[in-house]
């Protein structure tokens, strides 16, 4: 929601093509990937042993790098000035939750 004000533009131009999905296409789509990321996190989890903070910015990296930034460089339909917007929004939500995943999922402190 913080940068809706910067990409809300964009997706609300007819010309460009761009729409939000609705509530029922994006929960459920949302639900299962929140799956997806515990089911491979707790194969992270079981070999790697770290401190709590290093052990979330390793799984925020984990989840950014492959869940976002490849796919926003390699990405060209969508307009260049959002991209780094959908950057920064998407790293800042992989080390939240990054933090979130090894708060619940690891015991070591």
């Amino acid at each position: 929601m913080l940068i809706s004000p910067f990409i809300m533009p964009y997706y609300s131009d007819p010309s460009l093509g761009l729409k939000i999905p609705s509530f029922a296409v994006m929960i459920p789509v949302e639900l299962f990937r929140a799956f997806l990321y515990v089911i491979t996190m707790l194969g992270i989890f079981s070999t790697v042993r770290a401190k709590r903070w290093t052990m979330a910015a390793i799984v925020g990296l984990i989840l950014y790098v492959p869940g976002g930034l490849v796919p926003l460089m390699v990405e060209h339909t969508l307009p260049p000035q959002i991209v780094p917007f959908h950057m920064i929004e998407i790293f800042a939500d992989s080390i939240v939750y990054g933090i979130v995943l090894t708060r619940l999922l690891n015991r070591v402190s």
